[in-house]
């Protein structure tokens, strides 16, 4: 876990000011703590973080055990790391993998990859509600293979509440391996399968390159938008 913590956090890309995400969770927290903080850009802040309930679950956290945030957000950090390094184990185990591939698991996660066209990571050196539901959707994965399915909605509905568009992509993923499960042990469906995910494929493809063709005829103040 130490080894894992520690080269996650040197592999990260670190924090540039106004790139970060944070740029955007702190004064958010801040201004649910102090509602007459930030009076220029209070409308801005508030128009975003009306879409999450994190800010509004930090700021309670800071209230009730009186931490500042940097420490806040250093233990939710800590923390995080731990969610993950947990569930990529738990989610190697229930694929039958030994410690080991345990471990080369855990140690291909620490590294960090760019988000394509974006000034975001998959792994950040700081506390980011996107990592923190990436684990815990780890732990949602597991049970879903496991056919725990209670544990699944629950774990997929924390992740959800965590980070709305994370989530998202392992309900996709876990939804989507449901459907082929059945497809498989259905007869004939093994060929119906075959058709789908092909189709998913051809469609996935296509509008990739449409988007990609309408940013690039975008100009580029407009492309962030």
């Amino acid at each position: 876990m130490l080894v894992f913590a520690l080269l996650a956090t040197a592999n990260s890309g670190g924090y540039r000011y106004g790139v970060g995400d944070q740029a955007f969770y702190i004064p958010a927290t801040e201004l649910r703590l102090t509602p007459d903080a930030f009076p220029r850009d209070r409308a801005l802040i508030a128009s975003q973080a009306r879409l999450t309930i994190v800010d509004e679950a930090l700021a309670a956290s800071a209230r009730i055990t009186g931490a500042d945030l940097p420490t806040l957000f250093l233990a939710l950090y800590a923390l995080t790391l731990v969610t993950i390094a947990l569930g990529a184990d738990r989610l190697a185990r229930a694929l039958g993998g030994s410690p080991w591939m345990s471990a080369a698991f855990g140690l291909l996660l620490t590294m960090r990859h760019r988000i394509a066209k974006t000034g975001a990571n998959t792994l950040e050196g700081y506390m980011h509600p996107r990592m923190l539901a990436f684990g815990v959707g780890l732990f949602a994965l597991t049970a879903a293979l496991e056919r725990r399915w209670r544990w699944t909605v629950a774990l997929w509905a924390l992740a959800a509440v965590i980070h709305p568009t994370t989530a998202l992509w392992f309900g996709v993923l876990i939804g989507g391996g449901l459907v082929a499960d059945a497809l498989v042990r259905a007869r004939g469906g093994r060929v119906l399968a075959v058709m789908l995910v092909t189709s998913g494929v051809l469609l996935a493809a296509g509008m990739l390159g449409v988007g990609d063709l309408l940013v690039r005829h975008l100009p580029a103040d407009r492309r962030m938008d």
